[in-house]
């Protein structure tokens, strides 16, 4: 995860006050996320959307924004550049060596933690078998042996008279099932919107986005391959799949 830092005289600044409040929002939105995917500052056409979803027209805001010299238009990428975002955010290759540097010690205390559970583990159950065994009551005299009860009587067929419980089957809500079937669609859709962003992005560099795209979808196989197949449909193609 990478954090955003903002000067707080930001929203006073004579060049976001001439922007208005929806240039504003997109300049710190687009600020987020060149730090979150490692842009240097760079947002492409394609992805420009997608950096605050809630904004309509970002074109237009985006176009304020060069005009009052908070980002700068580059026609030879297709996209924009936010001015001087590393004065006060790091680089991208920054972002990379601390990403590397926050898994290597995960993985670490991860190992370590999982060792400790272990030894836990294995201390508790030494004493439990101790506590078990200090507490054992001696034998007493054996009881004896009570007579098995007769089987049930047998009806005509020959089978016995015993009456099964069936467990009721439950039903299911057919409006739930829908409604959760559109919601997954829609992650879907997300997911391929976001694998075509990255691959404006990274259109040469699979490996970084093969990071990106597992880190956003971590826990959910699906969406994971749905966002990786997008990835290398526009990559190839330069189109969305």
């Amino acid at each position: 995860m990478a954090w955003v830092k903002l000067d707080d005289a930001m929203p006073h600044h004579p060049k976001v006050m001439a922007a208005g409040p929806q240039a504003f929002a997109l300049d710190v939105a687009g600020i987020a996320y060149s730090n979150r995917y490692g842009t240097d500052g760079f947002i492409a056409d394609a992805v420009l959307p997608a950096v605050l979803p809630c904004l309509s027209q970002p074109r237009k805001w985006a176009a304020l924004l060069v005009t009052v010299g908070r980002w700068h238009r580059d026609d030879q990428r297709g996209g924009w550049t936010i001015h001087d975002v590393h004065d006060y955010q790091p680089t991208g290759e920054e972002q990379k060596e601390l990403s590397k540097k926050r898994a290597a010690a995960g993985k670490a205390g991860g190992t370590k933690s999982g060792q400790s559970r272990r030894n836990n583990a294995a201390t508790k159950h030494e004493a439990d078998v101790k506590q078990v065994a200090s507490t054992e009551p001696n034998p007493g005299p054996v009881r004896p042996l009570e007579a098995s009860p007769l089987p049930p009587p047998a009806d005509a067929d020959g089978g016995t008279n015993v009456t099964k419980m069936t467990p009721r089957a439950r039903g299911t809500n057919p409006r739930a099932v829908q409604q959760q079937q559109h919601r997954r669609d829609r992650q879907v859709d997300q997911a391929r919107s976001f694998g075509h962003s990255i691959a404006s992005i990274y259109p040469d560099d699979r490996q970084d986005a093969t990071d990106i795209i597992a880190g956003e979808y971590r826990d959910d196989g699906q969406l994971r391959r749905e966002a990786l197949e997008a990835y290398d449909h526009y990559a190839t193609t330069g189109a969305k799949a």
